[in-house]
């Protein structure tokens, strides 16, 4: 049986609830996961991972190595439980700020509007962490500073994230959800 099918269901009813809003869609995940990863080992950030879905379904999915960055503890620990129930040594979380990671020991990137919350306070996941809507532009902009350092090649995907236009040598290689999902790739020689 496909693991990726009961994903949902191990979540806790009180995260299950926040899904549609804050977690990616399986059709998305599978999307995202499978454009990313070009190689066995590929190595996958998300950048405000949650509760993990994104990375556990690209765990189950391809062959690349996933890492999830997350802020709030109870979200990773849930994360990390569940990559080990389902055995899945390709992923794994970090309890972190995304201000403490180098981007560049990876080879793709996952971003599904992580700092939204901080321009919208009635859409929070919980009170764990700090909103402020100047933490939106601060996030904003250490990401993009981290996508201009990265190799040429290196591949991004952003998923409802209008607000987050990648630096000027990334292009466009695909899209979909009407727009929302958007697969870019850094352009080699320059």
């Amino acid at each position: 049986m496909d693991p990726t099918k009961t994903l949902m269901f191990v979540y806790p009813k009180k995260f299950r609830q926040l899904a549609d809003l804050h977690f990616t869609p399986l059709s998305v995940a599978k999307t995202a996961a499978s454009f990313l990863v070009t190689h066995a080992r590929t190595k996958v950030l998300d950048v405000g991972a949650g509760a993990g879905k994104f990375c556990l379904v690209g765990a189950c999915t391809t062959q690349g190595v996933f890492t999830g960055i997350e802020q709030r503890e109870e979200l990773v620990d849930l994360s990390s439980r569940i990559a080990r129930q389902y055995q899945l040594a390709n992923v794994s979380f970090i309890h972190a700020n995304v201000m403490s990671i180098d981007f560049t020991t990876f080879d793709a990137v996952y971003f599904f509007n992580p700092f939204y919350e901080n321009m919208n306070s009635g859409k929070q996941i919980d009170d764990a962490v700090l909103m402020n809507p100047a933490l939106f532009r601060t996030y904003t902009s250490y990401v993009y500073s981290q996508l201009e350092a990265m190799k040429a090649g290196t591949r991004l995907v952003t998923y409802y994230s209008s607000s987050m236009r990648p630096p000027h040598d990334y292009e466009l290689v695909n899209s979909g959800e009407e727009g929302n999902l958007l697969m870019w790739q850094k352009r080699v020689g320059n």
